[in-house]
């Protein structure tokens, strides 16, 4: 639907949507659906940021690289400094009105990232062909290496 509607009104057209799916779609129950899926996934999206920031600083202030006071957990082993200090830090930069280069700079940390996870797992499976995994990824090499490709296309 999405290309047919940018083919019917122009790929210029389409570039100023902030949501050209759901424009494409129209007014009707496809579109509340793909909307309600893209939010569901923008939350989820947000609970792994905070997951990852706050297990980062936890291991960097566990070894030494940062302040040790943000490795120190509650009662519940749940690192709180680690939790709060990076979302006050995020909270601050989003005042900054620099809201589209934040994205950027985080779209583009989240691809380096899967760049060189499925890089790592082609050298490992080169390298360690033998040593033991409890998972294996089905289709191995292949697999990654498409997800690779389809990572750096533009």
């Amino acid at each position: 639907m999405l290309v047919l509607s940018t083919g019917a009104l122009g790929a210029s057209a389409r570039s100023e949507s902030g949501n050209p799916l759901v424009e494409a779609l129209g007014e009707g129950a496809a579109a509340t659906v793909v909307n309600d899926i893209g939010l569901a996934g923008l939350i989820a999206s947000f609970f792994s940021i905070i997951y990852a920031y706050s297990r980062q600083t936890f291991a960097l202030s566990r070894a030494g690289y940062l302040p040790r006071v943000l490795s120190v957990t509650n009662g519940r082993k749940a690192p709180t400094l680690a939790l709060i200090v990076p979302g006050i830090i995020g909270f601050l930069l989003s005042l900054t009105g620099q809201g589209a280069t934040l994205l950027d700079m985080a779209v583009f940390g989240a691809a380096l990232s899967y760049v060189l996870m499925m890089v790592s797992h082609i050298v490992l499976r080169r390298h360690e062909p033998d040593m033991p995994r409890p998972y294996r990824t089905p289709g191995g090499v292949r697999t990654t290496g498409f997800a690779l490709v389809v990572a750096v296309m533009p």
